[in-house]
């Protein structure tokens, strides 16, 4: 998700390493951003990057993006624990 989609540590209340899509813009003309990678291939881009990552305890996501990673998401043992309601109209993903 992007960074902009969740209340990051204020619904928290703890202090938690965590990291987001980056949307930030790039210098070089007709570069995407990490957001835009994974939106147009979500596998791909899960792949990629989890060559270089330790291994998080929890993904965040929107639902119209499970089906695209379900099959990454079990091979790395990763379980749905839970679904929070995000907003009755679309405006994410």
């Amino acid at each position: 998700m992007p960074y902009h989609s969740t209340p990051y540590y204020s619904t928290l209340h703890h202090v938690l390493p965590m990291r987001f899509l980056d949307c930030s813009l790039s210098e070089e003309k007709g570069t995407l951003d990490e957001s835009d990678r994974f939106m147009m291939d979500p596998a791909s881009f899960a792949s990629e990057f989890s060559i270089n990552w330790s291994l998080p305890s929890h993904i965040v996501m929107f639902d119209s993006k499970e089906r695209s990673l379900r099959e990454f998401l079990v091979s790395h043992s990763f379980k749905d624990i839970r679904r929070f309601f995000h907003a009755h109209l679309k405006g994410g993903p």
